[in-house]
Parts: C-alpha cells; sequence; structure tokens
C-alpha cells in the first residue's frame, strides 16, 4: 500500500506547484498505469516462469497471483499437479488446494511437517511475498523459511513469485505481526506462553530468484527497485 500510494504521489510531486491541473493529471496517469499494470502481472510472471517450472510444484499458503500463475500455466500445459502445504496457523493452503481442484488442477494436500516425504515430488518450490526488501529477503507466510531450506537440502529450485510493487523502500520499517494465541492453544496453560507469528523473512540465499513481470530479478536488481521505491516513498512523506 505504501508503494502504491508513493508510486502514485511522485509523478505529482515533481510538478510545478503553480500548476496543479497538470499535478492531478500526472496522479491520475500514474493510478491507471499501475492499475494496468496489476491487472496483466500475473500474466507476464507466468511467461517467464514458465521455461523454469516442471510439470509438479509444491507451494505453500495462499498468494492471489501464485494462483493466477499456476491456473495459467495449468491451462497452457505446463503443469500437471500441484502439491500444496496445509498452511497452518490459518491453514489457507487448504482454500487454495480446493481452488486450483476447482480449475482442473490435480493437487495433493499435505500436512506441513509432511514436506520432508513429499517435496522431492517437485520440480520446483513457489512461494508469494507479501514484501520483498532490498536485501533480496521475501516476506511471506510463516513455514515458508523451513520450506525454503528444505528445498535446498533437497536441491530443488525456490522461487517467489511477486509483483514489482511489493519491493520495499530499505527505510520502510518491516515488522511481524502475531494473531490470536487461541489459534495455537485454545485455552490458557499455566506456565505455558504462546506466540502466533505469521509472517517471516526468507533470506536470499536460499532463493534461487524473485519471479516478476520484470522477468527473474537477482539481488542487485531488487536493490534498484528498492531505492526506486525509498525515492518515491521519501517525495510522499516530505
Amino acid at each position: 500500500i505504501a508503494n502504491t500510494a508513493a508510486r502514485i504521489w511522485y509523478p505529482a510531486a515533481t510538478q510545478d506547484e503553480d500548476q496543479p491541473d497538470d499535478a492531478l493529471r500526472a496522479l491520475h496517469a500514474e493510478a491507471q498505469r499501475l492499475l494496468d499494470s496489476w491487472a496483466h502481472a500475473a500474466e507476464a510472471i507466468a511467461s517467464h516462469a514458465g521455461a523454469l517450472f516442471g510439470e509438479t510444484l509444491y507451494t505453500f499458503s495462499r498468494s492471489g497471483t501464485v494462483e493466477q500463475v499456476l491456473n495459467r500455466l495449468a491451462r497452457e500445459g505446463h503443469l500437471r499437479r500441484v502439491i500444496v502445504g496445509e498452511s497452518h496457523p490459518g491453514n489457507e493452503g487448504q482454500a487454495l488446494a480446493q481452488a486450483l481442484a476447482g480449475q482442473g488442477i490435480a493437487v495433493t494436500l499435505i500436512a506441513d511437517a509432511a514436506v520432508g516425504q513429499y517435496l522431492s515430488r517437485a520440480n520446483v518450490v513457489v512461494i508469494g511475498a507479501d514484501s520483498v526488501r532490498s536485501d533480496g529477503s521475501v516476506v511471506n507466510k510463516i513455514g515458508s523459511w523451513p520450506l525454503a531450506l528444505m528445498a535446498r537440502e533437497q536441491h530443488i529450485p525456490c522461487y517467489a513469485l511477486c509483483e514489482t510493487l511489493k519491493i520495499a523502500a530499505p527505510s520502510f520499517a518491516l515488522t511481524f505481526e502475531e494473531m490470536d494465541v487461541r489459534e495455537l492453544l485454545p485455552q490458557p496453560v499455566a506456565g505455558v506462553t504462546v506466540h502466533n507469528p505469521y509472517f517471516e523473512a526468507i533470506p536470499a540465499r536460499l532463493l534461487n530468484g524473485v519471479i516478476t513481470e520484470a522477468g527473474v530479478l537477482d539481488g542487485a536488481a531488487i536493490a534498484r527497485y528498492a531505492q526506486h521505491a525509498e525515492t518515491a516513498l521519501q517525495a510522499l512523506i516530505a
């Protein structure tokens, strides 16, 4: 949201203050450009991802972008089966499995703890991204970090899929929210402290790349996008 607001505002911030109509037109034009880009991002990401993925894919949690890409790859005949971790807590993987199956994709749903048994059946691991940091690390649902570690252990490539708009400015604060502890322990138990974080940062070294509408980005490219985001963010808060 911060990136979107900053990107929309930035063209207007560079306009002459004495020309408010020009600034308004710049705001509208940039908002429309971002909207159009977002609408076609999944298609572009799929075009870059198709050659990197095999017929069986492992995924986790439920990213709208990932779901759109997988549906497109399946329609094009590039994808035959998807293995989905249940993604506890929250269990978004269950909803994803149902949605993909409804599109005619063969789906295997497993408990997160069963990843060691099933991961070797996949050609690639794919996760979404709530945010991409300037160092190339990716913020995603809790459980993504151990999944990426397991993929590296089994020599299976692991990619994050997202729009470049998810690449955050370096100064933008990163916080990991915690959810209702009753998801893990319905009733309090004396002496037991419960933490229920929903997100974590996966180190860049565990990822083979971040696939965006602009292509597969390496660390240097991510840093450049992050600096552009920083410039726009500073203009917004100035």
